[in-house]
């Protein structure tokens, strides 16, 4: 099985998730690609927050990628002022036709890991809009520069949960 881990990151915190999950995934013998979403231009701390807030999509140097071609994907995405980066809805809008393949989701932040319901909502709408099928929970990791902070629910409970058998 090939699953894809797509996941966009400004400052390296969500790279570092998703780079945890794959290690994991590769340890129960899967092989993994990574789909990292490019911005035209990092935004700042304040005007990342705004278009959060607003779902104002943001320009990226991605090509439309078929993302059919993986077995499984998993979508990593930073949340900024209680909301996903728009990046991931940026990202979904050149993702050609309707895949139809099983996903799962990740949220990083700063803030207490339990408490991103809003953000989870909006990134289960735009993964499920787009045609994938969601397999939850959604994983809810707070960040630190030491690495996890705390986590909704342990890395390997989630992929137990989430992962084809």
């Amino acid at each position: 099985m090939t699953v894809g881990i797509v996941y966009y990151s400004r400052t390296g915190n969500t790279r570092k998730a998703a780079e945890l999950l794959a290690d994991k995934i590769k340890a129960k013998g899967q092989s993994v690609e990574f789909v990292e979403i490019e911005a035209v231009r990092r935004p700042g701390f304040l005007s990342a927050g705004h278009a959060s807030q607003q779902q104002k999509e943001l320009p990226i140097k991605n090509e439309p990628v078929d993302l059919g071609k993986y077995d499984f994907v998993v979508f990593g995405i930073p949340v900024w002022a209680g909301l996903p980066s728009p990046m991931l809805k940026s990202f979904l809008t050149k993702v050609p036709g309707n895949p139809r393949v099983p996903a799962a989701c990740f949220l990083c932040g700063g803030g207490k890991a339990g408490k991103q319901d809003r953000g989870t909502t909006c990134l289960k709408e735009w993964v499920t809009g787009k045609g994938f099928v969601l397999r939850e929970p959604v994983l809810v990791l707070q960040m630190g520069r030491g690495g996890i902070r705390s986590q909704s629910i342990s890395v390997d409970e989630f992929l137990t949960a989430v992962l084809p058998r």
